[in-house]
């Protein structure tokens, strides 16, 4: 992966927070947005990943960062969230020290949560793309 140290936006539908309508037969399912920073490259050789392949997110499931920037948000049990994308912010911080986000790149593919790791288990979005090409070309 060549994402480095940086701020990381991932998106989800936990499965503990569906909230399924019986009577018209719905399920009505609450997106969550959160951020997260890599974790320290000894995160990565304690845990056996490789980081050119994998991107490791610092989770810590009741010290959320939101979007807006506010800390200590409590965060759902994180079951179902496998496939989310994972976004790379691209921007700056200004004269006050906050966090000017221009943009986004597509970064990874959610996999699981690790929660001995405290942190979050992303396929790197060059693999996933390789992946999809291979995939591709042996349907040919």
């Amino acid at each position: 992966s060549k994402i480095g140290d940086c701020r990381l936006i991932l998106a989800g539908y936990p499965l503990t927070k569906y909230k399924p309508d019986e009577k018209n037969k719905k399920i009505n399912p609450n997106c969550y947005v959160w951020m997260g920073k890599s974790v320290p490259d000894e995160t990565y050789s304690r845990l056996k990943f490789e980081k050119s392949k994998n991107l490791l997110i610092q989770f810590e499931r009741k010290h959320v960062i939101g979007l807006d920037g506010a800390k200590g948000m409590m965060f759902p049990e994180p079951r179902g969230v496998s496939g989310s994308p994972v976004w790379h912010t691209v921007g700056y911080r200004n004269e006050e020290r906050i966090l000017v986000i221009s943009g986004f790149l597509l970064a990874g593919v959610l996999i699981e949560h690790i929660s001995e790791g405290k942190c979050f288990l992303a396929t790197s979005i060059d693999i996933t793309m390789e992946m999809v090409i291979d995939l591709h070309c042996s349907e040919e």
